[in-house]
């Protein structure tokens, strides 16, 4: 246990606000440290006036405290609300909610979390092939433009305008099509007979890939559909335009990358 010694020190070099500070929260402190308190605040024989200065100062500094507390308080609180607002706002199972309305939520909802599993699950890869830009710039854009793309095209398909449908539908094909091209390769795949190179370029697996072709082949059919198409004011000629030179670009990249 501290010795009164070391306390009946340190409050000689305190004021007396804070020495009445001490003693006004008796629950706060041992009573080893109270007990040097009370003697020290003995010893000060301070008059009237300079004990009434000190209470004075202690409702000042106390005062202050529970203002600063407050003011943290009512910002905690507009975080909280602002986080509920927005995950009401994201919500695809609320209740009155029309159809096509529900299916913008979810896919924003599901494809955000989508965008931070990839981010944060092979964050180091990112950055080291940032880090070979120079030597392979095309390489590296191509890696890194659905990353890029998705944020962008998910913020604005929450607003709902014919852009973030665009660059959603564009994301999309590129990823339905990357898919595509993987599981033929995964499909054609065969060992070269050297052990090393068929550890590196191992085949694949064809369920999974599969199940994302699905997944993402089924999110492109379910926003290109009338009802949501409807909300962003995409016509049918812009819907085949978008999905056919994406398809024809994405499949060039594609290709090209052999």
């Amino acid at each position: 246990m501290p010795a009164v010694n070391n306390f009946s020190e340190y409050y000689k070099t305190i004021s007396h606000t804070e020495l009445l500070g001490i003693l006004e929260n008796p629950a706060d402190y041992q009573p080893v440290a109270l007990e040097a308190a009370r003697k020290e605040w003995a010893d000060r024989q301070l008059s009237e006036q300079d004990e009434t200065t000190a209470r004075q100062s202690l409702v000042a500094v106390q005062t202050e405290k529970i203002k600063q507390k407050e003011k943290v308080k009512k910002i905690e609180d507009k975080i909280k609300i602002s986080g509920y607002a927005l995950l009401e706002t994201l919500n695809p199972i609320q209740p009155g909610l029309p159809s096509p309305e529900k299916i913008i939520r979810l896919i924003v909802l599901v494809f955000g979390g989508i965008f931070l599993y990839l981010v944060l699950s092979e964050l180091q890869m990112h950055i080291s092939i940032a880090k070979d830009f120079r030597e392979f710039p095309i390489e590296t854009i191509l890696y890194f433009f659905p990353l890029i793309l998705l944020p962008l095209a998910l913020l604005a398909f929450w607003r709902k305008t014919s852009t973030g449908w665009t660059l959603l539908t564009i994301y999309l094909v590129f990823i339905t099509v990357e898919m595509l091209w993987i599981l033929t390769q995964s499909l054609l795949w065969k060992p070269s007979g050297n052990e090393f190179l068929d550890v590196i370029r191992a085949k694949p697996p064809v369920f999974t890939l599969l199940l994302q072709l699905i997944f993402f082949a089924g999110t492109l059919y379910t926003i290109c559909r009338h009802p949501v198409r409807e909300i962003f004011s995409i016509s049918k000629e812009r819907m085949t335009a978008t999905i056919a030179i994406t398809g024809l670009i994405s499949f060039f990249l594609a290709y090209s990358s052999l």
